[in-house]
């Protein structure tokens, strides 16, 4: 009995930070990067490729969470998404997807068609193809 009064105590005195950690933590996965008018990077989607064959282990780190307009030619328009290639190689996509809020952007766009998309940068490494979200035409 005496052992589990103590744990008792000491989870009442600890509750306080645990809650407050918590907190914390959670407001910081709710706040995601929104997508900036002017962009951070500038690229082609033959030099995404370039840049991930010279790096092995996290070649597009330095566009995690930032805006980037890539340019591309769009293989393939799903339901508000877009796949994006360079002209030279299709091997190599990045794929854009729209807000429900950017619709019109998305309409506009003809496969087939070269494109520059900015959105933020979301993913990519090795293993995945680079994603943008909250994309829109520029």
């Amino acid at each position: 009995m005496k052992v589990t009064e103590n744990f008792t105590k000491t989870i009442s005195a600890f509750s306080p930070f645990i809650l407050l950690l918590i907190l914390m933590l959670g407001c910081g996965q709710l706040s995601k990067p929104t997508r900036k008018e002017s962009p951070d990077f500038q690229i082609l989607v033959s030099d995404l490729e370039k840049e991930a064959n010279a790096n092995s282990e996290t070649p597009f780190a330095k566009y995690k969470n930032k805006t980037v307009a890539v340019k591309g030619r769009v293989e393939a328009k799903m339901d508000m998404s877009v796949i994006l290639v360079s002209p030279e190689n299709v091997r190599f996509p990045v794929q854009c997807f729209f807000d429900p809020a950017d619709r019109e952007s998305f309409q506009q766009i003809q496969q087939g068609r070269e494109y520059t998309l900015i959105g933020i940068f979301t993913d990519g490494d090795k293993r995945a193809a680079p994603t943008l979200s909250n994309c829109k035409v520029r």
